[in-house]
Parts: C-alpha cells; sequence; structure tokens
C-alpha cells in the first residue's frame, strides 16, 4: 500500500477517535469535527515519524550485516561486486531481513551486470535507504580518496554503524521509561472527565454552559493531545 494511503487511514483513523473523545470536552459539533481533523493529522504525522526511525534503525541493522558479510568475501580476496553480491544473496536468506526483496534482486542483478560501481550504487540504495548508506557507497567509489584498501574501509564502517546502533539501544531503553510514564498521564484528562459526567453531570453542563468552563475543557483537551 503506498505510504501515502497509509497516512491517510493513519489520519482517518485517529480523526474518529479525537471525534469522540471531544465529546467529553466541548459541545459544538463545528469544533469537534474541526478539532478532531487538526488533532488527528498531528497523531498521524506522530506516528510516521516513529515508524519511520524503527525503520531506520532496521534498515541500519541490515545495512551492518551486509558489510560484514562483504568485508569477509573481500578479504578472501574477491572483487568488490561480487563480493556485495555474496553479502546480498546472504541478507536474503536471512528471516529477519523485512527490507525490500524486489530492490534486493535488482540490485543482484546490477552487480552481475554492471562492472561500473557508480552504476549499483542507486540499486543499493533502494535495499538500504538511509543516510549512511548514501555516504559509505559514495565513499566506496573513490576508495583512493582515503588512502585505503577496500577492506579496510569497510571495517571502518562497520565500527561506526555498530557503535552508532549501540547509541541508538540506549536511547530506545531511555525512551521506553519515559514511555511508559507518559502512558500513566497520558489518559487522565478523558477520565477525570468521564468520572466526573458521571457523577457531578450538573458541574460538567455548568461548565460546558460558560465560556470560562468550556476555555478549561478545551485547554485540558489540548494538554491530552499534545502528550499524546
Amino acid at each position: 500500500m503506498p505510504k501515502k494511503l497509509i497516512f491517510l487511514f493513519y489520519w482517518l483513523i485517529f480523526s474518529l477517535i479525537a471525534f469522540f473523545v471531544l465529546k467529553l470536552f466541548t459541545q459544538v459539533l463545528s469544533l469537534q469535527i474541526t478539532l478532531a481533523f487538526l488533532t488527528g493529522l498531528v497523531w498521524a504525522y506522530s506516528l510516521r515519524k516513529v515508524l519511520r526511525y524503527y525503520e531506520i534503525y532496521r534498515i541500519k541493522q541490515s545495512l551492518l550485516s551486509f558489510c560484514q558479510t562483504a568485508s569477509s568475501r573481500l578479504s578472501m580476496g574477491q572483487s568488490l561486486n561480487h563480493s556485495l553480491s555474496d553479502a546480498l544473496d546472504t541478507l536474503g536468506k536471512d528471516p529477519a531481513f523485512k527490507g525490500d526483496r524486489k530492490a534486493l534482486h535488482r540490485a543482484k542483478q546490477g552487480l552481475s551486470l554492471h562492472h561500473d560501481f557508480s552504476q549499483n550504487i542507486p540499486l543499493l540504495l533502494d535495499v538500504f535507504p538511509c543516510p549512511e548508506a548514501k555516504a559509505f557507497f559514495g565513499l566506496i567509489h573513490e576508495p583512493q580518496w582515503m588512502g585505503q584498501r577496500i577492506p579496510e574501509v569497510f571495517k571502518r564502517f562497520e565500527r561506526s554503524v555498530r557503535m552508532n546502533l549501540s547509541q541508538e539501544e540506549s536511547l530506545r531503553a531511555d525512551q521506553s521509561k519515559n514511555l511508559v510514564e507518559a502512558l500513566s498521564l497520558l489518559f487522565m484528562p478523558v477520565l477525570i472527565c468521564l468520572f466526573m459526567s458521571k457523577t457531578s453531570p450538573d458541574f460538567m453542563h455548568l461548565a460546558f454552559a460558560s465560556f470560562v468552563g468550556r476555555a478549561l475543557l478545551l485547554g485540558a483537551y489540548l494538554l491530552f493531545s499534545l502528550s499524546v
């Protein structure tokens, strides 16, 4: 499914959720619809950023595995294209690989057909669509700039990616801890409004009827939506 359609689907789902939640905070239908669509847009955009972050992390893991295999093949004396082709073949057989297998197949074909490595770079970037891969493949295209043999360039890049992944693992652990804390506070405004609507319906009616009450309820909703 195209990414734009997926985003629209998330936007619609989140807008519906926000619409029903807004009924607790305001009784103005036009305001409910407007805020629901705006809230759904913000939530859908935030979810896309989170999913993209995990996608990049997964791509880096695949890139590290790919480079490790290619480096070992280069150390055995194989050519660059042959080593990369073998690394792609090994990666494709790994059940943990969740990338684009059609792009991987096209890259393998390109490596077997094109002797000029520059023609294979776009195909490899389809398999590993991340900034680190773009910089690395551009680097090994001109290894003489570094004054290093290609296997050494691969080893240096492996260490760099491994260190980067280790830092991201530590960051993810901190984010998980913060997520638990955030979830405990996330639905507090909604729960309070539900509780008040059941135990003190007159008070909630007064809040809906006065300007100050409506302003406070909308402020609570905005805090709720931003916390998500």
